[in-house]
């Protein structure tokens, strides 16, 4: 990575350098190395430790601390072509610059002629910086007036000028862009601070407000704000537009500033839920017309300054895992074709994921079960004190049959349950030292049914057949009998909810049965395997007695 070189064009128009310049400075820049002690400052002449200090340090009073780093005790004896050290550390700790205070994902910092070190927490940006963050990267700079600058993923930037004077309470601050998006929340202030943002083609200049700057992939630069008014300007002509809030703009050559338009609305978040209980944070909002992509942020904080995730994507919707457990902050904004984002919906979530559902391992989802026992197994988890079961007939579990807590083993048994679809959830329980429970989210409803076998019981009275079996109420029943096993032509098809039929006199012989039974959750089974039974045949006599045969030959008088 070498910032320093992909940013001197851009930083060399800002300062009106030649091409000669350019060169020189490619030649002087030294290889890779890590952010030196101090930055070096060859003695023009005229050149005095006075100077130096006002020029570097902000305060001429400092002369002696330069002056014992490069053991120079007269502050107006300088040789010319001398190298005067300017500490990093004094220029660390001078009025102005900036802090880091949040930063998230990969960014680092570097100054000309070197490569980028990570940068942290805490730690204070000042003149030369540049600033670089990855695809995850977000980092928030308080600066000495109290302004915030908010830099998003996927940009470069350098701070040429954070200057802050003390005793006026005025500061003068210049950021240059070379890719990426800028947001910046200026602090009006009664000493007339200053805030500019330059850009390969417009500079915008503001003296209090909110609003953001973008370089986009195809090299054009927006300005959208959100409160207050910008002065945007092209770098190469007196082109130059007000800006005021709920408007942005664009400049695709450095000649020319496009006319105010008004920005896109803030996308609809109110379907966002406000509790999310999976570690895959899904959003979506409904589409805005015209939008040509979204820019999503999640921060810790309402005010945008912590942010811990920045997603631009070509749909309403993204996802974005590994976010630990805690109440956050979503701001989404749709953006034009041109680049322009437009007005902020902000919503507030709460994401308790954790612990983790543990994984269900039997019965499988959608399997079937026969009667008797039904066993529950889930994994175990590391970690985990327990866990807690729930299993009910709906999937919303708006009317719960079982709920048993306090499992210390990944597994439990039902019994006696009744024909029918069933749902079942497990979640994990964690127990600290001190005694608190967290109990974790349910996992997805897992379900299983139930269906009891069937038997079928025939018997004769006389001419009568009669058939009987066992059901579960609510159940109905298709019953056929076959003078064949194939049943292509049943010699009986009823359709009942009761639990027998009577056939009353069918031919003496052999016959096949078969039931579908319709479970009341609508369920309907696959046929019985068919039932072999047999028929008796009987013949009236004279008088009317029924006598038994068997292939017409009669066997005994019966009734």
């Amino acid at each position: 990575m070498t910032p320093p070189a992909r940013f001197l064009p851009s930083l060399l128009r800002a300062r009106n350098l030649g091409p000669w310049s350019l060169v020189a400075a490619l030649m002087l820049a030294p290889a890779a190395f890590a952010e030196p002690a101090a930055i070096t400052h060859v003695a023009r002449n005229g050149d005095n430790l006075y100077d130096l200090s006002l020029k570097y340090l902000d305060d001429p009073l400092l002369w002696p601390a330069l002056g014992k780093v490069n053991g120079i005790s007269n502050p107006y004896r300088l040789p010319i072509g001398f190298p005067v050290e300017i500490p990093l550390e004094l220029l660390r700790s001078k009025a102005g610059g900036a802090n880091v205070v949040h930063i998230s994902g990969t960014v680092t910092r570097s100054r000309e002629g070197q490569t980028g070190s990570a940068l942290a927490l805490g730690e204070r940006v000042v003149d030369g910086d540049i600033i670089e963050t990855a695809h995850n990267g977000f980092v928030t700079l308080k600066l000495a007036d109290g302004s915030h600058v908010r830099v998003a993923g996927d940009s470069v930037v350098q701070m040429q000028q954070l200057k802050y004077v003390v005793r006026r309470k005025r500061s003068d601050t210049v950021i240059e862009m070379e890719r990426g998006r800028v947001e910046s929340t200026v602090a009006p202030q009664a000493g007339g601070n200053r805030f500019r943002i330059r850009s390969p083609l417009m500079a915008a200049g503001v003296r209090g407000t909110h609003f953001g700057v973008t370089v986009t992939e195809t090299g054009a630069v927006t300005s959208d704000v959100q409160e207050g008014s910008v002065q945007v300007s092209a770098l190469t002509s007196a082109s130059s537009v007000r800006v005021g809030a709920g408007q942005g703009t664009v400049a695709v050559t450095s000649s020319r500033v496009a006319q105010p338009s008004r920005l896109l609305p803030a996308p609809n978040t109110t379907a966002i839920p406000p509790l999310h209980q999976k570690p895959l944070l899904d959003l979506t909002v409904p589409a805005i017309p015209g939008a040509h992509a979204y820019r999503v942020y999640v921060a810790r904080d309402q005010a945008m300054l912590q942010v811990v995730a920045n997603v631009t994507t070509d749909r309403p919707r993204v996802r974005i895992p590994d976010l630990e457990d805690g109440q956050y902050f979503v701001s989404m904004r749709a953006i034009t074709e041109a680049g322009i984002e437009g007005q902020a919906a902000l919503r507030q979530l709460e994401l308790d994921a954790r612990p983790l559902p543990p994984m269900t391992l039997a019965p499988e989802h959608g399997a079937e079960q026969a009667e008797g026992d039904v066993v529950l197994r889930w994994t175990r988890q590391a970690d985990v004190t327990g866990y807690e079961l729930e299993l009910a007939r709906d999937e919303k579990f708006t009317q719960t049959l079982i709920e048993r807590k306090a499992l210390s083993i990944s597994e439990t048994a039902v019994s006696d349950l009744a024909s029918g679809t069933y749902y079942w959830r497990v979640r994990a329980v964690v127990q600290d030292a001190a005694g608190a429970t967290d109990r974790g989210p349910f996992g997805d409803p897992r379900r299983f049914a139930v269906r009891k076998s069937l038997a079928v019981t025939p018997s004769q009275e006389g001419e009568n057949l009669r058939l009987r079996w066992e059901g579960e109420p609510g159940q109905h029943f298709l019953l056929q009998v076959s003078d064949e096993p194939a049943f292509a032509s049943p010699v009986v098809e009823l359709r009942t909810r009761e639990r027998e039929a009577n056939l009353g006199a069918l031919p003496g012989g052999e016959y096949y049965l078969r039931v579908q039974i319709t479970d009341p959750d609508g369920y309907v089974r696959p046929f019985s395997p068919p039932q072999q039974f047999r028929a008796q045949s009987f013949m009236r006599t004279n008088d009317g007695e029924l006598v038994r045969t068997v292939d017409g030959a009669p066997l005994e008088r019966g009734g």
